[in-house]
């Protein structure tokens, strides 16, 4: 029924541009589609056993995993100036195998519509070198061009609890739905002068509709160099403060409250966790490739960038008492391919955090308290006790990937990605309740086996993925 929906507006829509004079090019409308597949070589595993580590979770190790998507956007200019467009999407839901299911039926493929993004936007332009932009929405947000899959911490991490997403061909997905201002300033030599304010509401994280404000700021010389800086006030204004704060909520309060205070019990103070936080990013690309200047360099070989991020300025004991646990940095370099292949992005990934890198707790028990591999105990002091529990997870500190892209003329893209990355299992699942956890496929962190065998997780653990991107 979806898909006929998707079908019948594509197919108004090109009624509606073939009905247009050929000389009108105000409506515009536009098409992609991608098919993807890949393997999980190496990873881990968790099952239930006595004095075990962690609570069963599916396994994605040796899976192998398959996506098609597709997408439909129309256009309509209202003037040089003004425009607004739709942009709609329709994907599969597909699942690995789940062991506690006996039935097959997961397995079948079925297709969900969903909105990619939609908005309306307004350029005002201020003499030769300035200009200003509006928009409102649900917009397409990418503040660096190189974060090919690590980075663009800003837009895809969360503070408390700490954690960062990745993944293949993500970093140009992510979207906000608010308001959009935009300055462009031209400088002389090629150099230019950006500064973008957002005013969103939640739509992917705790507490739902909680309202943020961001400001990302990027300075480009002549092409050589391009630095860039930014801050987010995450959850700022509260649509609902037991939610944001749920030490706010007597309900809450009143039935578990060790999964959102903690009484210290030595001097009886309290800490509230809470979603809110400020976040900082700052970044530097450098493109010795505008130097040299040689005819057998693509435009995007040789390029270093890298960018760090502080997830929280706030501590809150004991959870959040060290801020060097919550800045992750990348560095990447684009290797040459002589115009063989368009990008090789290689990027290496730093994070510090001890405890998993997961939103399991945030979504099932609406807390801003770390997940730790299991929903209980969920008190600090139980946690410290418990000797199987109570382990920093340094396997996952160090993250890569290398990522391969080429466009095979104008309509099509072939792109390929190796990586050890902070990619969620629930993308390759069914829309929620999730069969598995908010963990991460490539989550390199110990476990017991039935026999009492501690396995770890190391650097070498490793997917790939390879996609096929056409555009119409």
């Amino acid at each position: 029924m979806l898909l006929k929906r998707v079908l019948l507006i594509a197919a108004f829509a090109v009624a509606a541009v073939m009905a247009e004079d050929e000389d009108d090019v105000k409506t515009k409308i536009s098409g992609w589609g991608y098919l993807t597949f890949g393997y999980v070589g190496r990873g881990d595993y968790q099952e239930t056993v006595p004095g075990g580590s962690a609570e069963f979770d599916i396994d994605f190790t040796k899976e192998w995993l398959s996506d098609y998507q597709a997408g439909l956007k129309i256009e309509k200019s209202f003037s040089e100036l003004l425009r607004a467009y739709i942009h709609l999407g329709v994907s599969t839901a597909y699942i690995v195998d789940n062991p506690r299911q006996q039935s097959y039926e997961l397995w079948i493929k079925k297709w969900a519509v969903y909105l990619v993004d939609a908005a309306i936007e307004r350029t005002v332009p201020i003499g030769d070198m300035l200009k200003l932009k509006f928009e409102f929405g649900q917009f397409p947000v990418r503040y660096n061009p190189e974060a090919r899959n690590l980075g663009e911490y800003l837009f895809r991490s969360t503070p408390y609890p700490t954690v960062i997403e990745s993944g293949f061909e993500l970093a140009d997905k992510e979207k906000l739905a608010g308001l959009h201002f935009g300055l462009n300033t031209g400088l002389l030599n090629e150099s230019s002068l950006k500064f973008d304010t957002y005013l969103s509401t939640a739509m992917r994280h705790m507490p739902i509709f909680d309202i943020s404000l961001s400001g990302v700021l990027a300075f480009n010389y002549e092409k050589i160099f391009e630095v860039g800086a930014g801050v987010m006030f995450q959850n700022l204004i509260s649509i609902d403060k037991g939610k944001t704060t749920p030490a706010k909520d007597p309900e809450k309060m009143s039935k578990y409250p060790e999964r959102f205070v903690y009484v210290n019990p030595l001097t009886g103070e309290q800490t509230d966790f809470t979603f809110r936080g400020t976040k900082l990013m700052g970044r530097l690309t450098l493109n010795p490739n505008q130097l040299i200047k040689s005819e057998l360099l693509g435009p995007e070989d040789l390029k270093l960038y890298g960018e760090l991020a502080i997830l929280g300025l706030k501590d809150y004991y004991p959870w959040y008492d060290d801020i060097t646990q919550r800045i992750p940095w990348m560095i990447g370099f684009n290797i040459p391919a002589f115009k063989v292949i368009d990008v090789v992005s290689l990027q290496l990934q730093h994070h510090k955090n001890p405890y998993w890198n997961s939103w399991e707790a945030m979504w099932r028990l609406g807390t801003a308290i770390p997940y730790r591999g299991t929903s209980s105990p969920l008190s600090y002091e139980e946690w410290i006790a418990d000797s199987n529990a109570c382990r920093p997870i340094t396997e996952d500190d160090w993250k890569w990937s290398l990522y391969l892209s080429k466009n095979a003329g104008k309509y099509m893209r072939l792109s390929l990605q190796f990586a050890n990355d902070n990619m969620f299992k629930t993308k390759y699942m069914p829309g929620p309740p999730q069969q598995a956890k908010y963990t991460e496929i490539m989550r390199t962190t110990w476990v017991k086996d039935s026999k009492g065998k501690e396995h770890w997780g190391k650097i070498r653990d490793w997917y790939w993925m390879a996609r096929i991107t056409f555009y119409l």
